[in-house]
Order: C-alpha cells, then structure tokens, then sequence
C-alpha cells in the first residue's frame, strides 16, 4: 500500500473462525493505532468475539524503514506486539533519524533467529545504546567495506602504513574495499549500508529490558497524542454526513489479495450514480475539516485510499483516478454500495430501513 510512514505497516488480518466455516472475513488494518481502537477494529471489521477469538496475519505491507528493518510478521503474530513495536520506531525516530540503519544492521548480522517484535522494540526504545557509527566516506566509496576504510582514514585509526602512502600523495593507489576487508576482520564489526555497528560490548538486556506492559508505558503519549490533536484515529466520516446523504463503503483495483481488499469509505446522495463526484466532494470536506489539525492526507488514505499523485510511481502498475487538488485513487473502484439508512431508536415512528436502492458498480 503506497503512502504508509516509515514507522507503519499494513496488515489484513483474517477471522480463522469463520475461515474454518467456508467465510472470508477479514480487514487490512494499518498499526499502530491506539491499543482500544485496535482491539474495536477487530470486533467491529474482523468480527472477533464471543465464539470467535483466532486471528491470523494472511498478507502485510509496510513503510520503506519498518519491513526494510525487522523481521517479517508471522502468520500468527501478536497484533497487539506488532502496534507496541510500531509505536517503539514512531516514538524513535525522530530523535533517532538512524533508529532504522541501525535496528536492520542488528537484524543483518547478527540475527541467527529472528527477533520477537517486542525484542525489536526494545532494540529501538534502546537505539542510543546500539553502538553504531555512521559512515565518513566520498561518494566514489560504493562497497561497505571501501566505506569503512574511508572512514578509518578520515577519522585517524588508519594504519600507519596507510597513513604514510596518503601523507606522500599515493593514497590513490591502495585498494579501499581490500583495505575495508582487512580492517573488518581485524576490528569485530558489522557493516551496513550507511554505517557500521561494533560487535563487541553490547548491554545484555538491550533487547529485553521492557516488558511488553512497560513498553506500552514508554509509548503511551502517542495514544494521548491522537486523541487530543484529532487524529486519523480520532476521525468519524460520519460527522461530516449531512441530511439525505448516506455513508458509501467502496474497493479500489490493485489493493487487494486473495483474502480480500480494504473497503474505504465517502459520503453520497441518497440514490445518486454519480460515484466520482462523490468521492471529490468528500474529499473536499475531509481536507476542509482536517484543515486545524494539520492531518488531512493521512485521514484520506485511511478513509477513502487517496493520495497525493506524486506518491504513485510508474512501477505501481496503476492507472490512478484523478479527483482533484493533487490527489488520485492509486486504482478503478470496483465495487460501491450505499450503507442501509440507521434508524433513530429515540423516534417510534422511524423504525423501517428504506435503503433497498443501495447502488452497485
């Protein structure tokens, strides 16, 4: 799914139950999220409760720095480990921009067995203590190991005998990516793409320091955070629902898998055919009503799959639609279907259904 943050991932998560019983049921649900709409999200899309209590993860998706840097999800993940983890890398990386570099290093090399995503959110909860060094190197260094002899040049623990070709003017001659090969197996380190991590003198409890109770302290603020500031998680679609207009759940072309495709929402005229005035007005009010808050492109992707048209790359394979102030859906719709019309259980005289017209295309 284009548009997820670094920190975010996407996963559609399957009801086992009714699996069993011959029913696809299921909903891509995109964490973190704050942990009592997660576990809403599961009641209310997936359909756990009562008899129905097993969950398993069919498909995922992930920003570029989330999934670039941990394990992949099991099929039968703790969800409520998966949004701690997320949380963990969300709380991180600002004050961290090398959280990821430095987690995907510790992944790479010294990971026999993956690591639990509560292992890999202490490792990011922890990230200052991960002794890792970025790279000081030309461009014209490509190899890891050409990097890292660069940098031992640079910052002065080069061998004198390097040292003493450079001082004459033949530095050029040496073999930087030999060099780096040499210096890594004298030096007990791990090279990464932009940095290198040592191997040696590592806190024991870096990976398990947090119980997953107390990481969920650590991480509690963002919560706060998005139920104070109006957050994605803290929209309603149905605020911005005026008299004679409905609530319309639609699926867009190329977002879904064999287990189902994300159904997103707008708002339309009861009876109306017109889908993609729809879809533009509602764009319209969502963007005005997220104006204060300053979120209005993640409330979009959320509710509606829009995004802004640069994030939709030729290499997608889509044919976006085209709505309106710089925004697309990354596909056609393919299915549309107004929502049944509530009944208002304080008003005896208003207690039949008159939706029998929902559309379809």
């Amino acid at each position: 799914m284009a548009g997820l943050k670094d920190y975010q991932i996407s996963v559609y998560v399957a009801n086992l139950g009714k699996y069993v019983e011959g029913v696809l049921q299921g909903a891509w649900i995109t964490l973190p999220m704050p942990a009592e709409r997660l576990q809403d999200t599961l009641k209310t899309e997936v359909g756990l409760g009562g008899r129905y209590e097993e969950y398993a993860i069919h498909d995922y998706e992930g920003g570029e720095g989330l999934l670039a840097t941990v394990a992949n999800p099991g099929e039968y993940e703790s969800l409520t480990d998966l949004n701690l983890m997320c949380r963990a890398f969300e709380a991180r990386e600002d004050d961290d921009p090398d959280v990821y570099e430095k987690v995907q290093t510790v992944r790479d090399d010294l990971d026999a067995v993956p690591r639990t995503p509560l292992q890999y959110a202490n490792l990011a909860l922890n990230s200052d203590e991960i002794p890792y060094h970025s790279y000081d190197a030309p461009s014209s260094a490509e190899s890891k190991e050409a990097k890292y002899a660069w940098t031992a040049v640079n910052h002065g623990w080069a061998s004198d005998a390097v040292w003493s070709m450079f001082d004459t003017g033949l530095g050029y001659l040496i073999d930087m990516e030999m060099y780096g090969r040499d210096l890594k197996l004298d030096g007990d380190v791990s090279l990464g793409d932009n940095g290198y991590l040592e191997d040696a003198d590592w806190p024991s409890d870096i990976d398990g320091r947090y119980s997953r109770e107390e990481i969920a302290e650590e991480v509690e603020w963002l919560d706060d955070f998005d139920a104070k500031t109006g957050s994605p998680a803290a929209f309603d679609l149905a605020s911005l629902v005026q008299p004679g207009e409905r609530i319309a759940d639609y699926t867009i072309s190329g977002t879904g898998t064999n287990w189902g495709a994300p159904s997103y929402q707008c708002i339309v005229e009861e009876g109306s055919a017109d889908i993609h005035a729809a879809l533009e007005d509602t764009m319209h009010r969502i963007i005005d009503a997220r104006a204060a808050t300053g979120d209005a492109v993640d409330v979009l992707r959320e509710t509606m799959g829009a995004m802004p048209a640069a994030s939709v790359g030729e290499d997608d394979g889509v044919s976006p639609i085209d709505l309106d102030l710089g925004y697309v859906l990354p596909g056609a719709v393919t299915s549309f279907a107004e929502r049944a019309q509530a009944c208002d259980p304080s008003d005896p005289l208003n207690m039949t259904d008159t939706a029998g017209s929902g559309l379809s295309k």
